[in-house]
């Protein structure tokens, strides 16, 4: 409610720490392959299907962490956030970061894989690979994590036609667009700044008559901040890289990779 969300097609899309994509639906969705969740949604007679990704913001969080401290040293001189800094090396890497596939799941994979063994990985690493383009990796491997539950909703029938994100890296304008192009639909930010405790609100005002339902509240409270739109000769470059990154952890499954790399990790 807090996101707007109360049209077919829009999908909300929160990018914390872990990430969570819902999309509302008039009937209920059931999944054959347990991919995919669906849940009674706070409007009456509709239905959310989400899909949940355990390491979004997490993982830009430990490249900065880890290997950015150059990056957060000239934030902490400009008395900004180091993200900040790491937007700024991000939007001077073209898509596909020279060649590198990141895929960030470093706390186990979510939706649609559901692997709690799976752990990150940087591939297609050469000498000419710098922390920029380690640093987009991670933004672009969180956006084809998102793009992969997102091709699963379209799968039980959900059709997405616009995003919005919400959460903190909806504040990041670079990681935004990126989310656009890898998508191929416009993706929107919310105006504020707490959509969580908007919804609330708008439950609330609806509780004591404000608004004769829950979606003319959010209609009347939930507004847009920022439209990004998609670049087509982007999106088909992410659309190679989805592949790839499908046939790297469809890999890793059949040949139980993700067991024996957990085993190592208590051995």
């Amino acid at each position: 409610l807090g996101a707007g969300m109360v049209r077919d097609g829009q999908v909300a899309a929160y990018v914390g720490t872990a990430a969570a994509l819902a999309a509302q639906t008039p009937r209920p969705v059931r999944d054959p392959e347990q991919k995919m969740t669906c849940l009674p949604a706070t409007t009456a007679a509709t239905w959310t299907v989400e899909g949940l990704l355990l390491s979004a913001g997490g993982a830009l969080r430990w490249f900065r962490d880890a290997l950015a401290p150059m990056e957060m040293a000239e934030a902490e001189a400009r008395g900004i956030d180091a993200y900040e800094v790491i937007a700024e090396a991000v939007a001077s890497v073209p898509a596909g970061a020279h060649g590198l596939l990141v895929v960030p799941t470093l706390v186990g994979a979510g939706a649609p894989y559901w692997e709690p063994r799976a752990r990150g990985m940087v591939l297609g690493l050469g000498l000419h690979s710098t922390r920029a383009d380690i640093a987009r990796g991670f933004m672009e491997g969180v956006a084809l994590e998102l793009r992969t539950a997102l091709e699963e909703m379209r799968r039980v029938g959900v059709d997405v036609r616009e995003v919005t994100l919400t959460g903190g890296g909806a504040r990041s304008a670079v990681w935004n667009q990126i989310h656009a192009d890898v998508h191929g639909v416009p993706v929107t930010t919310v105006a504020t700044a707490d959509p969580t405790a908007l919804g609330a609100a708008i439950c609330a005002g609806c509780g004591v008559g404000m608004f004769a339902s829950l979606q003319e509240g959010a209609r009347t409270m939930a507004r847009a901040d920022r439209r990004f739109e998609p670049d087509p000769a982007r999106h088909a470059r992410y659309s190679e890289m989805l592949e790839v990154y499908r046939q790297v952890m469809e890999a890793f499954g059949r040949s139980h990779l993700h067991e024996a790399i957990a085993a190592l990790e208590h051995s």
